[in-house]
């Protein structure tokens, strides 16, 4: 196989390639010859591949035969290059030096055609071969047929018994279904992890969104707002860009709640909270501060454009009701504030919060329903 495989890969090497790979499974013979009692279970176990043989060897004996049979060719002036094919060829098929390569995949079919079940070691070996993208032509149904041809005249020669013959296309066949039924269980496998994945990812996506959200009025909680003027506020002020905070507060909402029941008291805050998020715009974040309180954030307005925008709210409360109790439309009005970064020194979020709210204060003062900007003397009615 090792020759087969070096007539294809690297014709020059195919002398040394043989020997290497006829030699590699020297150290075992010296391992049964020194530790008889621990070598022959071992060696004598069916189905036991050379990675499983390596592995119990060092765990018996310290070392693997590998090493052994290296060791023994360098005793006996072997070239070293030699040694060390042999010493490395069981080796991983991750290798640019074609000649090892070709030595280390001969084991590999070996063991698969001579394992209990070759189509699924064949499968297995398909795989391997197709994920390390091995050089081409690598053609195991070429393979498998030069082995049926020439191996009943070898052991012929050499006395040795062969095992069963194999029909080798039948085995191919074989093994490519058990690639293909493997590759397809994968697959499915990989599916349904993927769909798992993403069922937990909307779970935590949804999640998320409603840890953001006030549940009544459908807007961000105070939670968020505050998360969100604290990131917007340092980054206008990093990038010299203006921000304003709006602040609403709605007029004599206990009067409402104690004349008309919290009943309507709630349908009214939902309501305004609908209103207040089909006035904003992208960009712009509308939350529930507190209680009949609402905060407006808006990046790049200046208190101009806030004032306008303020104005369009009162605008549209005057013109429609919040909520129908019996034969009654209920309006409300609005006491509102705006503080911008542009229009004082503020050193953190809080203080223009806190502005805003100076601002909502100084309308409720002056009997509610206006609107004020923080830094003038009158407010805007």
């Amino acid at each position: 196989t090792a020759s087969y495989f070096a007539q294809k890969h690297c014709p020059e090497q195919a002398g040394r390639v043989f020997t290497a790979a006829l030699l590699q499974d020297l150290g075992m013979l010296a391992l049964q010859k020194a530790f008889p009692a621990d070598a022959e279970p071992l060696y004598g176990h069916e189905g036991v591949t050379h990675q499983q043989v390596i592995q119990a060897e060092q765990c018996l004996f310290g070392c693997d035969h590998a090493l052994v049979g290296a060791w023994l060719l360098l005793k006996w002036g072997v070239h070293e290059t030699l040694a060390r094919s042999v010493y490395e060829s069981h080796g991983p098929l991750d290798t640019d030096n074609l000649a090892d390569l070709c030595i280390r995949l001969s084991g590999l079919v070996a063991d698969a055609w001579l394992s209990p079940d070759p189509s699924q070691a064949l499968a297995l070996l398909i795989r391997q071969s197709n994920l390390m993208k091995l050089p081409e032509p690598l053609a195991l149904d070429t393979l498998l047929t030069y082995l049926q041809q020439t191996l009943p005249p070898l052991s012929q020669s050499l006395g040795i018994p062969l095992a069963l013959a194999v029909d080798s296309f039948s085995l191919i066949e074989q093994a490519q279904q058990r690639l293909f039924e493997h590759t397809l269980m994968l697959s499915t496998r990989l599916e349904a992890q993927q769909k798992s994945s993403e069922a937990l990812l909307n779970d935590y996506t949804q999640l998320e969104q409603r840890s953001r959200i006030d549940p009544l009025t459908q807007l961000a909680n105070r939670a968020w707002l505050e998360e969100q003027l604290r990131e917007r506020f340092a980054l206008c002020r990093a990038q010299q860009r203006t921000l304003s905070v709006v602040f609403i507060d709605l007029d004599h909402f206990k009067v409402l709640n104690d004349r008309y029941g919290h009943q309507a008291g709630d349908q009214v805050l939902a309501q305004f909270g609908s209103t207040l998020s089909a006035l904003t715009r992208a960009g712009d974040l509308a939350g529930r501060y507190g209680g009949e309180e609402f905060l407006v954030l808006l990046p790049d307005e200046t208190a101009r454009t806030a004032e306008h925008f303020a104005e369009r709210i009162a605008q549209r409360l005057q013109a429609s009701p919040m909520v129908q109790v019996g034969h009654e439309s209920l309006y409300i009005s609005v006491s509102i504030g705006i503080a911008c970064l542009d229009d004082g020194e503020f050193d953190n979020e809080r203080e223009i919060i806190d502005a805003a709210d100076q601002s909502m204060y100084t309308i409720k003062r002056a009997g509610r329903g206006g609107i004020a900007v923080y830094g003038r003397d009158l407010p805007s009615r």
